[in-house]
């Protein structure tokens, strides 16, 4: 088996058929994680648009409406960390194509790069 140093670590160099399905399968989180930025972004988008909405009811014996107008700041903190967070995750993930890559890329010399 043959072996190369990669970051401080030993790593094999032979593309095996699991090798292949990790990286098909990592391939397809990355496209899925990207379409959840893009999901968040557009919402994000959204809440930035406009003030929120909401009739409630109370006064005298809860029979009168009153119409309350806000920004969503708790809704809107929710989405920016997650959006945060999957951009990290999707670094990660990018990252660790790359890896691949540059371990099995120059053996395969198909796999195809993530951008």
């Amino acid at each position: 088996m043959t072996f190369r140093h990669i970051g401080g670590f030993l790593v094999t160099t032979k593309l095996t058929k699991d090798i292949l399905i990790q990286y098909a399968e990592l391939r397809e989180e990355v496209k899925d994680t990207r379409r959840k930025i893009e999901s968040l972004e557009n919402q994000i988008k959204k809440m930035e648009e406009g003030a929120v909405i909401d009739c409630v009811k109370g006064g005298a014996g809860g029979i009168q409406n009153y119409k309350v107008t806000g920004f969503p700041y708790p809704k809107y903190s929710r989405a920016k960390s997650l959006f945060y967070a999957r951009k990290a995750i999707l670094e990660t993930l990018k990252f660790d194509c790359s890896i691949l890559n540059m371990v099995f890329g120059s053996t395969a010399g198909f796999l195809p790069l993530v951008e």
